[in-house]
């Protein structure tokens, strides 16, 4: 006999709600998979569509116009299918179990590094694209960089201890070290740990801050330098580094 659900406490009950607004959408709505032509021949979609299978299960089977597809495709499928591609969704019907999107890029063999990792980067919205000049121009622009005169009367020189980073020898930000002296009491040891004043060259609310914020975090890959938050051209890199300037 069904029990009834009135008669039960609260907490016992599944709560419910439904979804009334989307402030900002996070996803970036982007997917890497494969194209094949649709089954039914004989169907409208056929002539219109081709079908893209995402990798991801997660992400729902996408119409894409055949305008979006390789010119031969229609004539050649098998001949793309170990070819990865980028399509980002536009539209999903309620009515359909198919969302409908659009081809962005041809990206190469599935399984290749490099095709593989431009897709995942592409499909979690990390931003691996050039710094724009405005914010170069947040940097220091007369290279090399010395240190102003009256920073020295804020800050406390220790340039003349012992300082060391644990990195790699391919390392190129050396931003956080540490340091270990004995003190004059001959039983206590002082153990520093010392981060880059990254803050110094990044003015609140400049481009180089604003982009920052929406990087959030560098990326480090297995096969290529990382993906930084920062701008890290050979001549600037010593500015977001422990290096000491003399």
């Amino acid at each position: 006999m069904a029990q009834d659900t009135r008669a039960s406490p609260e907490r016992s009950l599944q709560r419910s709600a439904k979804v009334v607004y989307i402030v900002e959408k996070k996803h970036s709505r982007a997917a890497t998979g494969f194209i094949k032509l649709l089954a039914d021949k004989n169907s409208e979609l056929f002539r219109k569509y081709a079908l893209f299978s995402p990798s991801d299960h997660r992400v729902p089977r996408i119409y894409v116009p055949l305008k979006d597809c390789p010119q031969d495709f229609m004539t050649r499928p098998k001949d793309y299918a170990n070819t990865l591609f980028i399509c980002r969704i536009v539209d999903w019907k309620e009515d359909s179990n198919f969302a409908l999107g659009q081809l962005a890029k041809s990206l190469g063999q599935a399984g290749e590094i490099e095709p593989e990792t431009e897709g995942i980067l592409t499909e979690y919205g990390v931003d691996f694209s050039d710094f724009s000049s405005e914010v170069l121009e947040c940097l220091p622009q007369n290279l090399p960089w010395t240190i102003p005169p009256e920073e020295f009367s804020k800050r406390r020189d220790l340039r003349k201890d012992c300082v060391f980073t644990i990195d790699p020898s391919t390392a190129r930000d050396l931003d956080d070290a540490l340091s270990c002296k004995l003190l004059a009491d001959g039983n206590t040891y002082e153990v520093g740990v010392h981060i880059a004043d990254v803050s110094y060259f990044v003015p609140e609310g400049s481009e180089l801050d604003q982009v920052a914020a929406q990087r959030a975090t560098s990326v480090y890959l297995v096969q290529k330098v990382k993906i930084s938050l920062w701008f890290l051209g050979l001549k600037n890199v010593l500015l977001f580094n422990l290096i000491p300037f003399f």
